[in-house]
């Protein structure tokens, strides 16, 4: 670490060096857990405050867990009545453009394992949790910098099935190229949510899509999928159980 602080204008600071915290637990304001890290570890660099730049070697975290619950109760509560905030007037007193005070950043390496997200959906009825497990991520080389691309590969498992995709990825402008893949995807772990905006239930079928993914932002945007998908053994349901 280094830092010093002028009389006048900005404040210099210089860290480098590798952090790592281990078995940490996080809770909601009632006390559920939320969140909870076996270990990460952060390899920086350089990180400069004055040249406002940051320059990450690598990111490794381990068995990460992440609890999330939808309770659409949660919008009629209070004294809001359902409406929503009026925004907040804009701060014109400074003329920096979000462009001037930007930072700059590079990732060399992340790596994610053991990670699993469960998310339970109060509002549906039944009450329906979907879990996401084995989340597996490793990415390089991405940054700040205008059509930088870095390279990730993702996979997981989640409603019996499997989820796989790998690829390009550009932060400025935004752009994507990657490979999709589920298999065997079990229709039936979505049934709460289909039946509520179809009134049609699926208590039988599974999923697999293979294919390719392309994306690129701009004044038009450009969005293309190319490959294959297919439903087998599928049982849909009306609202009266007619098949």
């Amino acid at each position: 670490l280094a830092f010093h602080l002028p009389r006048s204008g900005t404040p210099s600071f210089t860290a480098s060096g590798v952090t790592t915290i281990s078995d940490l637990d996080a809770y909601t304001e009632h006390g559920a857990p939320f969140a909870r890290v076996k270990s990460a570890t952060v390899s920086i660099g350089k990180l400069d405050l004055a040249a406002q730049s940051v320059d990450v070697k690598s990111v490794a975290v381990a068995d990460p867990e992440i609890a999330l619950v939808i309770n659409s109760k949660s919008a009629s509560d209070g004294d809001g009545g359902g409406k929503p905030a009026a925004a907040a007037p804009a701060d014109k007193s400074s003329g920096a453009s979000p462009a001037a005070s930007a930072w700059k950043w590079s990732l060399a390496e992340l790596s994610l394992t053991g990670g699993k997200v469960k998310l339970t959906d109060q509002g549906a009825s039944p009450a329906t949790t979907l879990t996401v497990t084995e989340i597996k991520l490793a990415a390089k080389n991405f940054s700040s910098k205008t059509n930088a691309s870095g390279t990730y590969d993702f996979s997981a498992r989640t409603a019996g099935g499997t989820l796989a995709s790998a690829g390009t990825l550009s932060i400025d402008p935004l752009a994507l190229k990657a490979s999709t893949n589920v298999k065997t995807l079990a229709l039936s772990s979505f049934n709460p949510w289909v039946k509520a905006f179809t009134g049609f239930s699926i208590p039988k079928g599974s999923a697999d899509v293979a294919g390719t993914l392309d994306f690129k932002s701009g004044d038009k945007m450009n969005v293309s999928w190319k490959g294959r998908a297919a439903v087998s053994d599928l049982r849909a349901l009306d609202s009266k159980g007619a098949e």
